[in-house]
């Protein structure tokens, strides 16, 4: 009897250690401080990095990594957000790419085609730039989700991403968005991932 005892309290010891790691996800304004957009409230190059490495330790989503430094000394960091599956395979995507981005990688010429459209099936990522960053104008969920899911017919959901058409460096050729329509926009991609993608 008392080994039985012993055994279920060293299952309880177990099954409470490892809920206690499921480490909960923060969100901006527990590391920031503040809401991304609050009025006259910009967070610094290091309170960016800071949560990124964050999101890295405690997400099976977020891998972070440091590249290189920038010319003022800064780290110079890529974010790459994806299922669990995509960042497994994160190598496998990255050499596809490479051959892909050079067709004299593909083999002999009369094979090149039928080579990159093998490799667009295997790995190719597309980004669907269906944000605009020419208007203010905030786009719906529902349309966004139904555009996403006719690209859906023609390539695997888990090799789509949402983004805005072209960051938003046209606000500085004319197209005037005003910083917190910029906001609005990144918060419903993110909004419209998480329903999509979960």
């Amino acid at each position: 009897m008392s080994k039985r005892i012993v055994a279920l309290l060293f299952l309880l010891v177990c099954l409470c250690s490892a809920a206690n790691s499921q480490a909960k996800i923060p969100t901006p304004a527990e590391i920031l401080g503040f809401t991304p957009g609050d009025d006259r409230k910009l967070a610094s190059w290091d309170q960016v990095v800071d949560y990124f490495q964050r999101l890295d330790k405690v997400s099976d989503r977020v891998t972070f990594e440091t590249l290189g430094t920038t010319t003022m000394g800064k780290p110079f960091v890529m974010a790459t957000i994806s299922s669990p599956a995509n960042l497994a395979r994160l190598e496998e995507y990255k050499k596809i790419q490479d051959q892909l981005a050079d067709p004299r990688k593909l083999g002999p010429l009369a094979s090149r085609d039928r080579k990159a459209a093998e490799l667009i099936r295997k790995g190719k990522m597309v980004v669907l730039g269906l944000v605009t960053s020419k208007s203010g104008t905030l786009e719906s969920k529902d349309e966004l989700k139904r555009r996403i899911d006719q690209a859906a017919r023609f390539i695997d959901l888990d090799q789509l991403c949402l983004s805005p058409q072209c960051g938003f460096a046209s606000t500085e050729e004319g197209n005037i968005l005003a910083e917190d329509e910029q906001w609005a926009k990144l918060r419903r991609i993110v909004e419209v991932a998480d329903e999509v993608w979960g």
